[in-house]
This record gives structure tokens, sequence and C-alpha cells, in this order.
């Protein structure tokens, strides 16, 4: 905790990171329509239309946050999205400090 507790420091980011797999679903069946009186009524059922993984960086001292879907998570999805982090978003960084995301 007391790494977010100091100040910001553009030469030294601190960039938290999280990954997650999500799964895809789409509705088995169309919702039936509204009628005036009643709610909206979806069926239980789904149907399973693959994955894709979510990569989340933020920069919780700056206020930054980057958010970018891939069809895969494997090592070299990762390496290339710590790659954009460190030469696109933070090019001028001399060192990044990592942490773990609170989020």
């Amino acid at each position: 905790m007391e790494t977010y507790a100091l100040p910001y420091d553009p030469e030294i980011p601190l960039i938290c990171m999280d990954e997650q797999l999500i799964q895809l679903l789409d509705d088995s069946r169309p919702p039936a329509p509204m009628k005036p009186g009643q709610v909206r009524r979806v069926d239980y059922e789904y149907v399973r239309k693959g994955s894709c993984s979510v990569f989340l960086f933020t920069e919780p001292l700056f206020g930054w946050r980057r958010v970018q879907a891939s069809e895969r998570r494997t090592k070299v999805d990762w390496a290339l999205q710590m790659k954009e982090v460190l030469e696109a978003d933070f090019p001028d960084a001399k060192k990044v400090r990592p942490a773990v995301c609170l989020c």
C-alpha cells in the first residue's frame, strides 16, 4: 500500500496489469417483446460464441488506463501488450514500477 501513497513520477510510472479470459455468449432465442406493464423477458439459455482475453493496464497515480481485447492469451500476446505500454504509452520512462492491480 505504501507504493500507492508515493507521488506520481513520470520517469518511474506505477503500472498495474490484469488479464482475464471472457466467455462470449449470445441468446439462444430472441427476447420476448415488452408489453405495457411487463418487464422484458429473457431466456436463461445461451449459445457459447467462443472467448477472448481482456488486458487491462492502469497507472493509478496519473489516472491513466488502457483496455484491449484479443482473440487469445499467449505469452506472445502478453509480451506485445507490454511492449505497447512501454514504447507507446510511456516511452520516456526510465523505469517502470510494477504493482498488483487493485481494480
